[in-house]
């Protein structure tokens, strides 16, 4: 009944499917522009620690800004972030747009928590943030997992991480985030 709420799980599930693409294809990506196995780990750890910065951010845009436009911002660096990873190149950029990720997962998700909290009574309040995390965690991460996997197949062009189409890959959540920013705003 509460429209906003209704609107948040959409989103968040479909936000969810994205975020699986970032865990399914981001190392085999990072290997394709020259990042050593054995390094693609320590690199992907840029993301958790541009979100352990973000964190600190949160309080003045949500009191700013309001929750609304603080989680539209994180779509945004979403978009931005799979848009330029669509483009390949410079290395030192796809590297960069790590940095992006852990931005746009503290602006929506911690953000999408805090809106839940102040938004459900307290009755519901359990429920209410156990529906979101479900959401985005469980059905939008299986049901993007299995996305995630059916893409990668289906823009194979060899053999390896090097042998798909990459442009192609991240187009496919670059356009699903600007939907996802649409039907939010």
């Amino acid at each position: 009944r509460f429209r906003s709420f209704a609107v948040l799980i959409l989103v968040s599930a479909l936000i969810g499917i994205m975020l699986a693409f970032y865990f399914a294809c981001e190392n085999f990506f990072l290997e394709v522009i020259q990042v050593k196995a054995d390094q693609v780990g320590a690199f992907m750890t840029i993301s958790q620690f541009a979100e352990a910065a973000v964190v600190l951010f949160i309080p003045w845009s949500v009191a700013n800004l309001g929750f609304k436009r603080t989680m539209l911002i994180g779509m945004a660096a979403w978009a931005t972030r799979f848009g330029l990873s669509a483009v390949g190149q410079p290395k030192w950029l796809m590297i960069s747009t790590l940095m992006l990720h852990g931005f746009a997962f503290g602006f929506f998700f911690i953000v999408a928590q805090m809106f839940v909290d102040r938004s459900a009574s307290r009755d519901i309040k359990a429920s209410a943030q156990s529906l979101l995390i479900f959401v985005i965690y469980g059905l939008g991460t299986v049901a993007g997992s299995f996305v995630a996997g059916e893409v990668l197949a289906h823009f194979t062009t060899g053999q390896g991480a090097a042998g798909h189409d990459w442009h192609a890959i991240w187009m496919g959540p670059f356009i699903l985030t600007l939907v996802c920013m649409g039907l939010f705003a």
